[in-house]
């Protein structure tokens, strides 16, 4: 990244089957330029974490997918990239008077309900991220969801208002420029502070499941390459890495 202040450029299309495969794909392809936007209005295998699907109704979410080249920032510190559009997704929300916070790693909960989620991958080389492609769903205007999608929820649900889907695209991409810059300048210590503040159940004991086991710890926290800390009941501090710890609700 040559220089943080990111001009984001959308390209538009009806429907895609994934907007992270497509960017994948660009990346492969050509030399997109960074701030490209991949949208669309319908996602036909929309990507999710653990090899979920993310499921959207025609053109009443946000479904896109950000190309940036985050040379600047060492491969053990990627989840900061994470944290950033997390961070950028709750901002937005707040703003418009939706109370959310973060299911870690990277899904966003208005109360036990989940509004957005992101998927991130990193194209790494030695001590350098090559590329990063950053995945969001963030569930606007639709109000019906399949049976076999649990606890989701919408802005529209929360707020009972419906929203210009371009308008909510270009707050948040304004939104997200400021985290990326604080990126840039180095703000770890600031964007983890923030990001910590925002985790869902900080501080408050909490059921989890790990494997067949259900536990109750409470979360202190993450550390720098984004695993979750627990204390146990025996007030030990447990780590996790990604997948190994669930939520229980």
């Amino acid at each position: 990244m040559k220089n943080p202040d990111i001009t984001f450029k959308l390209q538009n299309y009806e429907t895609l089957d994934s907007t992270n495969c497509f960017a994948l794909e660009l990346l492969k392809k050509d030399n997109p330029a960074e701030g490209t936007v991949i949208m669309a209005g319908f996602q036909k295998k929309g990507k999710g974490q653990r090899d979920n699907s993310w499921q959207s109704d025609k053109n009443s979410n946000i479904t896109l997918s950000i190309i940036l080249y985050p040379d600047f920032l060492e491969p053990e510190k990627q989840f900061y990239l994470s944290m950033a559009l997390s961070l950028a997704v709750t901002e937005l929300l707040d703003e418009y008077k939706i109370p959310v916070s973060i299911k870690w790693p990277n899904d966003i909960f208005a109360g036990k309900k989940k509004i957005a989620g992101m998927l991130i991958e990193n194209a790494i080389l030695g001590k350098q991220i090559i590329h990063s492609v950053l995945g969001l769903g963030l569930n606007v205007n639709q109000e019906r969801f399949s049976a076999d999608i649990p606890n989701p929820t919408s802005m529209v649900i929360e707020t009972g208002n419906q929203f210009a889907i371009t308008n909510v695209t270009e707050r948040l991409l304004n939104i997200f420029k400021k985290w990326v810059k604080r990126l840039y300048n180095q703000e770890y210590k600031y964007i983890k502070e923030k990001y910590e503040q925002k985790l869902l159940f900080i501080n408050t004991p909490s059921l989890f499941k790990r494997g067949d086991r259900v536990f109750k710890a409470t979360i202190q926290g993450i550390n720098e390459n984004g695993q979750i800390l627990v204390a146990g009941e025996n007030k030990n501090l447990l780590t996790f890495n990604f997948k190994e710890i669930e939520y229980c609700f």
